[in-house]
């Protein structure tokens, strides 16, 4: 198949924007998989009118995720892990993100994800703290050494790192791809931004704005919880079970409709 190199990109279609009111709750689904003895576990926060963000944006975001989740991999220098892993021993690598496009092109909905384990027999103290964490983040923001020590170390990631050819045409496609004009300096870009982010209050201005509107939180759970740990959640006022599905009923089901 020719591609057709004159022809401009034209986007016909686009997923309708989330309409989804925010919650106080954080809605809870179960699946229970009996020869789990590890529970994992995602929590997103969803932010159902974030629109379109601007580059700067997203750099602060990206600046704050790794605040609440290192992508340097290194446990204990971030709060999630620190919370999850270090402090508690509970999970062995908790990670989250924030991601601006899950439904690109439609740019109305983004969301924060957190990735996490426990033990069936602890699972409701993994949750716990995972939630604390999750909520002293997002109504306290970060301190003025974390924002320091993330900027310095991301800009020396960055400087540290020696890009390919191959590292450059990926990123140009990776633009082409979603019908945008490829940024031929984002690395340039990304560094001159994050030298000029000192400004605290600002940084967490962004944060506040984005995850203090239209949010809506979901865990996911997996594993072999006793009805104890279910108990709990269900009568724990920041939480909602609002499905509980058997794993093996589930896959017997999906071979029975094919």
């Amino acid at each position: 198949m020719k591609i057709p190199s004159e022809t401009p990109l034209v986007i016909k279609w686009l997923p309708e924007r989330s309409q989804v009111k925010a919650s106080a709750k954080v809605l809870v689904s179960l699946i229970k998989k009996s020869d789990m003895k590890q529970s994992s576990l995602i929590f997103r926060a969803f932010f159902t009118h974030l629109g379109k963000l601007n580059t700067l944006e997203k750099i602060k975001m990206h600046l704050l995720s790794n605040v609440f989740s290192s992508q340097a991999g290194v446990v204990g220098s971030d709060r999630f892990s620190t919370a999850l892993r270090v402090d508690s021993g509970l999970s062995y690598a908790p990670s989250a993100y924030f991601a601006d496009n899950i439904l690109y092109p439609n740019t109305n909905l983004g969301s924060f994800n957190l990735f996490f384990q426990s033990p069936d027999d602890r699972l409701f103290e993994a949750i716990d703290i995972a939630y604390k964490s999750w909520s002293k983040f997002i109504n306290k923001g970060i301190t003025e050494d974390e924002l320091n020590r993330t900027r310095i170390s991301l800009m020396n990631q960055m400087l540290a790192q020696e890009e390919t050819i191959f590292d450059k045409s990926q990123n140009m496609i990776s633009y082409l791809l979603l019908g945008k004009t490829p940024d031929v300096s984002s690395r340039e870009t990304a560094l001159s931004y994050l030298e000029n982010l000192k400004d605290l209050s600002e940084i967490n201005s962004t944060l506040f704005n984005i995850t203090h509107y239209s949010t809506v939180p979901v865990l996911a759970i997996m594993g072999n919880p006793g009805k104890d740990m279910i108990k709990k959640i269900q009568n724990d006022s920041r939480f909602e079970l609002v499905r509980e599905n058997d794993f093996e009923a589930i896959v017997n089901k999906l071979k029975d409709e094919n």
